[in-house]
């Protein structure tokens, strides 16, 4: 029963921060797929086509038109990002830099989507990075290219003592739970 209640938790996190978040990894075993699409069908119902259209989209491949479309949808399918369509023109208009944390890489990759198709300039910092001097270049590439407004960051990567004084806003996108 504890399983089954800590599983809708989970489900029901991913749903308050994406509704990509529901559909399963290519990389995961595919019996874990199979439920996952399943209850994604279940829970977005007539929305499941454009939330899978969204997390299948090759973003250098798409056509200008679709690409403000998809753009569109990403936002359309999520509150939180409804908030930060609204703030990032303002944010660029005054020479902002922001740091976008997540926990999920499978997030920061929506998020990135959505940056990339907005016309938005970035750079990721995640748990793929090597500890050294990659880092730390982009840290400094960051930091000293007025050009880049956002740098997405999952915390996971993020929690080995960053000093990154460049940005002036922060946001997390996602909660993360205490231990």
């Amino acid at each position: 029963m504890r399983t089954l209640l800590l599983q809708a938790v989970s489900r029901l996190q991913k749903l308050a921060n994406h509704p990509c978040l529901l559909l399963a990894l290519t990389s995961q075993p595919q019996v874990k797929q199979e439920r996952d699409i399943q209850f994604a069908k279940l829970a977005l119902g007539d929305e499941f086509d454009a939330i899978e259209a969204i997390t299948t989209a090759q973003v250098e491949r798409l056509s200008a038109a679709r690409a403000k479309e998809l753009a569109s949808e990403i936002v359309r399918t999520c509150g939180k990002l409804q908030v930060l369509q609204s703030l990032f023109p303002v944010w660029r208009e005054r020479g902002n830099k922001v740091l976008l944390f997540s926990k999920s890489t499978q997030m920061l990759t929506i998020l990135e989507k959505w940056l990339a198709l907005s016309g938005y300039s970035y750079l990721r910092f995640d748990g793929s990075i090597p500890v050294g001097p990659k880092r730390q270049r982009i840290i400094d590439q960051f930091s000293s290219d007025a050009s880049l407004m956002v740098l997405l960051i999952s915390t996971g990567a993020g929690s080995v003592g960053l000093n990154i004084t460049a940005a002036n806003i922060v946001v997390i996108f996602d909660r993360t739970q205490p231990d």
